[in-house]
């Protein structure tokens, strides 16, 4: 699955979810932040859910909120709408109702969530 990284998305969401594997989520970690690197959307999206939820790497807030702005900005609308949540309430982030409004009404091309 070298550098193909819907398969390794896939992959990652396979042992994420314990889906025909043993849940395994540093293996999820392994394999999101593979695809991810690559700019898939979806797997930069679930790392930062690893992230912040401290499941398969350390605890990290302010960088699940990099990677989740990484997808934000490719129109993933549950990033955009989690980058909302963690503006308002200061996740990862200095406070910004500001930031939190335009994310929450972010108007770009919406993609499905993958």
């Amino acid at each position: 699955m070298q550098g193909h990284a819907n398969a390794q998305c896939y992959l990652a969401s396979r042992y994420h979810g314990g889906l025909g594997v043993a849940q395994n989520m540093e293996e999820a970690m392994r394999w999101y932040k593979k695809a991810a690197d690559q700019g898939q959307v979806g797997a930069q999206f679930n790392v930062g859910v690893l992230l912040h939820s401290g499941w398969g790497a350390a605890q990290n807030a302010t960088e699940a909120v990099r990677w989740w702005e990484k997808a934000a900005e490719q129109g993933h609308y549950e990033a955009q709408f989690t980058l909302g949540l963690s503006f308002e309430n200061g996740l990862g982030e200095v406070q910004s109702d500001m930031k939190a409004v335009q994310w929450y009404t972010k108007d770009w091309p919406r993609r499905k969530v993958s």
